[in-house]
């Protein structure tokens, strides 16, 4: 007998949130190839076909997820919305700190010569 995993009428999920930004995905590649025709020369269409295609891919691997009735794959949706809110978080605060933040750069201390 298989089990169904009900959400309530209205309820947002993770996987919502990442069918949004998927679809987002896609649009922005779709707007960049429009808006800039000339980055799809020299190997760039193959770049795009690529991008879009494992966003595409992604979006049906998650969907097929989202709507599955297993436990153990609400579970791993689970545990990977965590780790992907707390990576998300650490790559929107290294942008940040990367733009915003007059930062000294990073190669004298790599090489040894900081002061």
């Amino acid at each position: 007998m298989q089990t169904t995993v009900s959400r309530r009428p209205g309820s947002v999920s993770f996987a919502d949130y990442l069918s949004v930004s998927i679809l987002a995905g896609i649009a922005l590649l779709g707007y960049a190839t429009v808006r800039f025709p000339e980055s799809l020369a020299a190997g760039g269409l193959t770049k795009a076909l690529v991008s879009g295609g494992a966003l595409l891919a992604y979006a049906v691997a998650s969907e097929w997820a989202r709507r599955s009735p297993s436990p153990a794959v609400q579970s791993a949706l689970r545990s990977g919305a965590r780790a992907g809110v707390v990576l998300g978080v650490a790559a929107l605060i290294g942008h940040t700190l990367e733009v915003f933040a007059a930062l000294q750069s990073p190669v004298p201390a790599i090489l040894g010569r900081a002061r």
